[in-house]
């Protein structure tokens, strides 16, 4: 489902000419997109059958999930007291052809308000590049084994 917002961005790059809209969608499986996204190309929707890409800034969040925990009908009481448990994904960053790319940063976020950042730098066609926490400033690589991509 689409909300669009008026705010747009033009595009510079050679995959469209069109003007990325600030859109809010919501995917089947709960997660969350708030940004720029672009209408895709005639031979990109055919490819990703996707109408629309991931373009520009934006964040995507996913649903609150609770590791090791059966799966099952949560009532709400049973989800405020398990609400310490909850834990979900959120990128805030660049987007590029609906890939992470530029600046962001990866976050998993708990019910019980900690914060442990998984990833935060520069971001190449959805894998972490370059870390601004690495200690080697000559390297532009990054170890991304950690994530298993």
């Amino acid at each position: 489902m689409f909300f669009v917002f008026y705010h747009q961005q033009h595009l510079d790059d050679a995959t469209s000419t069109t003007m990325a809209k600030e859109e809010i969608y919501s995917y089947s499986d709960g997660t969350l997109y708030m940004g720029y996204m672009r209408p895709t190309t005639a031979e990109e929707q055919t490819q990703t059958k996707l109408s629309h890409l991931r373009h520009g800034t934006g964040t995507l969040r996913t649903p609150a999930f609770v590791y090791g925990a059966p799966l099952k009908e949560y009532t709400s009481e049973d989800a405020v007291e398990n609400a310490h448990l909850a834990k979900w994904h959120e990128y805030i960053g660049t987007w590029e052809n609906d890939k992470m790319h530029g600046y962001g940063i990866h976050i998993q976020k708990s019910g019980d308000a900690s914060e442990i950042i998984i990833f935060e730098g520069i971001w190449e066609n959805g894998k972490p590049k370059k870390s601004v926490h690495a200690k080697d400033d000559d390297s532009d690589q990054y170890d991304d084994t950690v994530f298993g991509w």
